[in-house]
């Protein structure tokens, strides 16, 4: 019986947030890099990584003054090239990140970010999956409405800007969760269509680097290591029940 159900071929698509931890420690890479480099100084790296361990990874990431990145000189001239490298990495992170808030999540933004605890009245949003995402910003829209009819005239311009870009965020999930699924379903009829079990030697218990069509039979050389590509293959035949799971266990 197979052990994935056709129903969550797609969805499986759409689930995940679109906010990752890595994002915030992969900045934190750069910024150590940088330090270590005499290009960054340690007691705004120590700021930030504190953020981190506070789990306010995506407000530190939002938040960070990006000048900080270019205030300390570069003395070294042997290592300028490096510095400059990882600089211009750490400010291209911070503004994909921005990038993608403002796209798909707009209330993460600094600038919406105390209309946004009004709106919500304390209610913390965190780790949402994209597939819920078009529905909390219908929320969103109907709850910053609200606040606007109840606000004063500088409120109502930032909530009117807010407003826009909620609806444009809007569309770009309800684009994106489209997107994915069609991506999921043909992965799906990809993965469907192919057949491994043939290419399983049934006494190794290895799958075979490919099939001879003249001599219609297996080439006798095998994938046996399991840092390589072919894995993934094997992981895959071995949840479509085409190859056993004992396979797994033949790796070195």
């Amino acid at each position: 019986m197979r052990r994935r159900k056709q129903a969550s071929k797609a969805g499986a698509f759409v689930q995940p947030s679109l906010f990752s931890e890595a994002l915030a420690t992969g900045l934190r890479d750069h910024l150590r890099a940088l330090t270590n480099l005499h290009a960054f100084r340690k007691r705004d790296l120590a700021r930030f990584e504190d953020q981190l361990d506070r789990r306010r990874w995506l407000i530190a990431l939002l938040n960070f003054p990006e000048d900080k990145i270019d205030e300390k000189e570069c003395k070294a001239e042997e290592t300028a090239s490096d510095v400059a490298w990882f600089r211009k990495q750490a400010h291209a992170r911070i503004q994909a990140v921005r990038e993608l808030s403002r796209a798909y999540m707009p209330w993460t933004l600094p600038e919406f970010s105390e209309l946004s605890r009004t709106a919500l009245g304390g209610k913390r949003v965190k780790n949402v999956a994209l597939e819920r995402l078009p529905d909390l910003i219908s929320e969103f829209e109907l709850r910053i409405d609200q606040v606007m009819k109840d606000s004063q005239n500088g409120t109502r311009s930032l909530g009117e800007r807010f407003m826009e870009v909620l609806s444009e965020a809007r569309q770009n999930t309800l684009q994106l969760i489209e997107v994915l699924k069609q991506v999921g379903q043909q992965v799906y009829e990809l993965a469907e269509a192919m057949d491994f079990t043939f290419m399983v030697d049934k006494q190794r218990l290895l799958v075979s680097v490919g099939f001879d069509t003249e001599a219609k039979e297996l080439q006798p050389y095998y994938y046996d290591l399991l840092a390589t590509e072919p894995r993934t293959a094997v992981f895959v035949g071995i949840a479509k029940d085409d190859i056993p799971q004992d396979c797994w266990l033949h790796w070195s």
